[in-house]
């Protein structure tokens, strides 16, 4: 290939912007001449600090999948700023040089914080290794206290049917959904089951299809239409009724959006007429935000269902009587 040598000399530009552009290029057409050039850049910039080719020459590295470049990019795991590293983890998992697994591992448990970014990269690459030595570092991270890390190795490890992976799961749908609550589906374990319906309250349509999929795939057939479907309307949780929804339904009645609020109101209504009395602790601070002005005054004054005093137009009854009597007049 005639270009391999111009881009090779043009590594040496003194613009950075060209530089990342040839490493880009080198990396692309997968010509084993420009494997020394990148790793003499890249040893250059760990030795005077010099950034502008790292990233690039980095990902270049792993594309063009040569072992000489191993030690370098070990060098650049270690060693380079935050921003780098995670560009060096994902070039050593394209290698696959199991020389790669402890320095992996020690990106992952070290003293060093983890750049947000990081441990994805640093596990993804693990998994790739995967070597009994890589399996016991994403093990270990499953006890990380950092959530990006145990999150995800809870995702890889559950690929494998690991049922210890269940309870990092449920901890990792708050970042990793719906990746966490698919994995969920796979693994079985019905542990899953109210943190994935709490998940149905989700913004993400994506998130709540998913929640719905694994939900059925646990036994729950419920939600099958919401899995089947191309809209998750959260108005069939207070139809359905399930009060382990309750505490998610209450969330939106704290959100700055008029029809989110008007949509958790609607469906506890459904929950508190079903079953009222699983409602009771929870009746003073349902029916306060219900109540509570809206302050979002502009989008409350173009409809004609709210109220004067700027609510979101659903009065909350009265907590049940003792025989279990509530007022419909909401």
């Amino acid at each position: 290939m005639r270009a391999v040598e111009p881009l090779i000399q043009t590594l040496g530009n003194y613009d950075s912007g060209i530089q990342s552009v040839a490493a880009e290029a080198l990396g692309r057409l997968g010509d084993p001449r420009a494997v020394m050039p990148l790793i003499h850049g890249l040893e250059s910039g760990l030795e005077n600090g010099d950034h502008r080719l790292w990233p690039e020459a980095l990902y270049a590295l792993g594309k063009l999948a040569d072992k000489r470049a191993v030690g370098p990019l070990i060098r650049a795991l270690n060693n380079s700023a935050d921003g780098y590293r995670i560009a060096a983890a994902t070039a050593l998992g394209q290698l696959g040089d199991l020389r790669a697994v402890s320095p992996l591992a020690n990106a992952l448990h070290g003293r060093r914080p983890v750049q947000w970014g990081l441990g994805v990269a640093v596990v993804t690459a693990l998994a790739r290794l995967g070597d009994s030595e890589a399996n016991q570092a994403l093990v270990e991270a499953l006890e990380s206290a950092d959530g990006e890390i145990s999150g995800w190795a809870a995702i890889v490890l559950a690929k494998q049917g690991d049922s210890r992976t269940v309870e990092p799961l449920i901890r990792a749908l708050r970042i990793f959904d719906p990746e966490a609550a698919e994995a969920l589906g796979e693994l079985g374990d019905r542990r899953a089951i109210e943190p994935l319906i709490r998940q149905l309250v989700s913004s993400s349509l994506d998130s709540r299809r998913t929640a719905a999929t694994a939900l059925v795939r646990l036994g729950d057939t419920r939600w099958a239409n919401w899995a089947q479907v191309e809209e998750c309307n959260i108005r069939d949780l207070g139809k359905i009724g399930d009060i382990r929804a309750v505490a998610r339904l209450i969330v939106f009645l704290d959100s700055g959006d008029i029809e989110s609020r008007r949509s958790g109101a609607e469906e506890l209504r459904h929950i508190a007429l079903q079953t009222p009395h699983a409602l009771q602790n929870y009746w003073p601070r349902i029916a306060g935000a219900v109540r509570r002005p809206h302050t979002d005054y502009m989008s409350v004054l173009c409809r004609t269902d709210v109220h004067d005093d700027f609510g979101i137009g659903l009065d909350f009854p009265d907590p049940p009587t003792a025989d279990g009597y509530v007022s419909k007049d909401f």
